[in-house]
């Protein structure tokens, strides 16, 4: 059985190092981000996954190991990076 995996980038919730959380909206930010900065096509359909997708977004087992390479190395900033984690556990 295939994992998948489900996130809202509509409805992101970024933590500041204070404790603050704020609701972001980042399918531009995200799928711009993995557009213009990983290459091959699966990166590229994963970029427009993210930017078309309207609410959650529910990614395959490949997606979702693309998205764990990314955060992996380093490529998104700390506050994103610590969100997406949070919506995968």
């Amino acid at each position: 059985m295939e994992k998948t995996i489900k996130i809202n980038f509509k409805k992101l919730k970024l933590t500041s190092l204070s404790g603050e959380v704020k609701e972001m909206d980042t399918r531009e930010a995200v799928g711009e981000l993995i557009y213009s900065g990983a290459n091959g096509i699966g990166y590229k359909l994963l970029a427009e996954k993210i930017y078309k997708s309207d609410g959650e977004v529910e990614l395959d087992e490949n997606e979702g190991k693309l998205l764990v390479h990314l955060l992996d190395s380093d490529f998104f900033t700390n506050k994103l990076t610590d969100a997406i984690r949070d919506c995968m556990k």
